[in-house]
């Protein structure tokens, strides 16, 4: 019988890869991974937390996700894919007597890239449906033309230093006092858009943002109006003039 031949199978060889962050978070580098070749670390992700990249321990709360886009020599450039708000965070502003209002939507950015935005509102105190309607329509009429005249750098940016969350606050409590405004997840959004998720985009960059109801101002009953005044100071001129006609 003829003697079978060995197979012989090289092993390759991993390569450290420098994974670079984006150019509009500074460019510094996020960290290595190990692949067989720089290309493959396209398909890769890491996931840092906001204090870590820039210093402030407040800010641990935030996480963000770095995707591989582009190779430079032996380094690999990255944009942040996704901003997500760790459960803990959340938690802690759950409290009883108080509502809950979630929601998630698509928006378009300046660069016409689709983003997932899931925000989160905690209200001040208890309130009722139809309430809470108004709010998370206020949320997404705010979010949806604020984030339109942004592109998707500037987003992010607006993202990480909150600038975001303080303009979306100060619009929508106008609707009703809250007690905090979060943003649970933000991020690049691949699946297509259907024909009913346009139609809802372009329906909420036409409307106009929720203004709070008016409320009358009470009437002071002890104010007489006007009129009245009239009517009483002539009454009394006629009851002076009849006493001195009877003296």
């Amino acid at each position: 019988m003829a003697k079978e031949k060995e197979v012989i199978t090289k092993k390759r060889k991993k390569i450290w890869v420098d994974m670079l962050a984006p150019v509009y978070l500074g460019g510094s580098s996020l960290g290595e991974t190990r692949v067989y070749q720089t290309s493959d670390a396209l398909k890769k992700s890491m996931v840092l937390s906001l204090a870590t990249l820039t210093g402030d321990i407040k800010k641990q709360n935030m996480k963000l996700v770095f995707t591989g886009v582009s190779v430079e020599g032996n380094n690999v450039r990255t944009t942040v894919s996704a901003v997500t708000l760790m459960p803990a965070a959340i938690k802690r502003l759950v409290r009883r007597e108080r509502d809950r209002v979630d929601d998630s939507f698509v928006c378009l950015t300046a660069d016409n890239q689709r983003v997932r935005i899931k925000p989160l509102v905690i209200t001040s105190n208890a309130t009722v449906q139809s309430l809470r309607t108004k709010l998370r329509k206020a949320m997404r009429t705010v979010l949806r033309k604020r984030i339109r005249a942004l592109t998707y750098e500037q987003l992010i940016n607006e993202v990480i230093g909150f600038k975001l969350h303080s303009a979306v606050r100060e619009s929508v409590r106008k609707v009703y006092p809250l007690k905090a405004f979060e943003i649970k997840f933000i991020g690049l959004e691949h699946r297509k858009a259907n024909k009913s998720e346009k139609q809802e985009i372009e329906r909420s960059l036409a409307e106009k943002e929720v203004k709070p109801e008016e409320e009358e101002e009470p009437k002071d009953e002890d104010q007489e109006s006007p009129e009245n005044e009239a009517e009483s100071e002539q009454s009394e001129d006629d009851d002076s003039s009849d006493e001195e006609v009877q003296g």
